[in-house]
């Protein structure tokens, strides 16, 4: 994934989540998150929420979430696409429409 194809920290917390992660900061400032129906646990390490995730972190995450049976690696590449359309789609510009022209309809 490129930098403008990559997802954000932030992002993949809500993503863990809606997987039915919990989320836990360590004493340390890591991040870990728990799965407990497939006793999965995710370290990360700290840092601020707008930062584009680290490809080892992204290539992990999806590892374990697949070979957890947590998510399908069909369904986890959809659910990367669309977190990165979505930003994608709330970064462009708002335009104003367009006026039609004046006359007889």
């Amino acid at each position: 994934m490129s930098r403008q194809h990559s997802i954000h920290y932030d992002e993949l917390h809500d993503l863990l989540l809606s997987l039915g992660f919990i989320f836990r900061r360590t004493k340390d400032g890591n991040r870990a998150y728990r799965h407990a129906a497939s006793d999965t646990l995710i370290l990360l390490g700290p840092h601020a929420n707008q930062l584009v995730v680290r490809q080892a972190d992204l290539l992990a995450v999806r590892k374990y979430v697949i070979e957890k049976g947590i998510e399908t690696s069909q369904r986890m590449t959809q659910r990367l696409r669309q977190i990165v359309a979505s930003r994608l789609r709330d970064d462009q510009p708002v335009r104003p429409p367009k006026r039609r022209p004046r006359g007889d309809s």
